[in-house]
């Protein structure tokens, strides 16, 4: 084990974990890429550091090798990807507030250099791609400050359901509204729950994702 890939290889055996596991807890990498990434012998600092936090590897032994081999313990971390159960699948969350700075989703959903801090647990029968707490009051009391929502990302923008709950995503804003049919085209109304907001006309054009919620995790506040 005389390269960095070939002792992350190693550990990844002995710890049980799978390539889309190792990928999910980087944040910024698909499973495939992170396989080639191992295999290959170029996955970077960055990455290897991650895994070896999550994962409770030796991060010396990982960059300086060494002829005593660490002992690998089998953990389960609160961000543990690898799991059996029958009725939960994870979701990565990210514990951000979304509603200020700028953000870019990757193509499978993970948010472009950051890893997830943990996992929501939704119902397996429930299809969505990545959660958020939410921040404000807008959308009160169906939504309501620190409640953790899954949403899944909307790819197809020829038809919108309107009345369904999504999240907009534009250059300077983020937030989750209904979105409503508009009188002028190009337009989308964007209405809260909570009365004290006033609707929003929205330029469709203006838009960079839209996400659907999918699942409401309430909060106790």
């Amino acid at each position: 084990m005389d390269t960095i890939g070939k002792r992350i290889e190693y550990l990844r055996k002995k710890s049980g974990k799978s390539y889309n596991a190792l990928a999910v807890l980087v944040g910024s990498i698909k499973a495939d890429g992170m396989r080639k990434a191992i295999l290959d012998d170029y996955i970077n600092e960055y990455q290897y550091t991650i895994l070896a936090e999550k994962l409770g590897w030796d991060l010396n032994w990982i960059k300086n090798g060494g002829e005593e081999i660490p002992e690998v313990k089998i953990l389960k971390p609160k961000n543990y990807l690898d799991f059996d159960v029958k009725l939960f699948k994870p979701v990565p969350f990210y514990n951000l507030n979304i509603s200020a700075g700028n953000i870019t989703f990757l193509d499978n959903g993970l948010i472009d250099g950051q890893a997830p801090d943990d996992y929501l647990f939704i119902p397996k029968n429930i299809d969505a791609d990545i959660a958020f707490p939410t921040f404000g009051h807008s959308m009160y009391p169906e939504i309501s400050n620190g409640d953790k929502v899954a949403y899944k990302f909307i790819k197809d923008w020829s038809f919108f359901n309107y009345g369904m709950k999504y999240m907009i995503v534009t250059d300077e804003q983020r937030m989750v509204k209904y979105i409503k049919k508009h009188k002028e085209p190009g337009f989308v109304l964007l209405e809260s729950r909570n009365e004290d907001y006033e609707p929003i006309d929205m330029p469709i054009s203006s838009i960079r994702y839209i996400l659907q919620v999918r699942y409401i995790g309430k909060t106790e506040m």
